[in-house]
């Protein structure tokens, strides 16, 4: 219930490019605000700033789950379902 479907969906389109190695794995929030055009420093004034805060306020373990739902999404889900579907059928929206 954290994220809503609109933001699982702006995270999984900001990660579809993205490979995921060890030195990427915690980069989550840097992604997907790159991907997005904020800047660390003024992402306060985006319509993304709540987005950004949540993820910003994940600890490591919880970043970890999220990536390796993102993912689970495009190497299984993506190719069955949306996104928000996806994430719905895994009881997280």
């Amino acid at each position: 219930g954290l994220f809503t479907p609109s933001e699982f969906a702006v995270m999984c389109s900001a990660l579809k490019d993205e490979v995921c190695g060890p030195g990427s794995i915690l980069r989550l929030t840097g992604i997907v605000g790159c991907a997005l055009g904020l800047e660390p420093d003024t992402f306060e004034d985006s319509p993304h700033a709540e987005l950004m805060h949540k993820l910003l306020s994940l600890s490591v373990l919880e970043t970890l789950a999220l990536r390796d739902l993102l993912e689970e999404y495009w190497h299984v889900g993506m190719h069955k379902m949306t996104c928000a579907e996806f994430f719905s059928a895994k009881d997280l929206i």
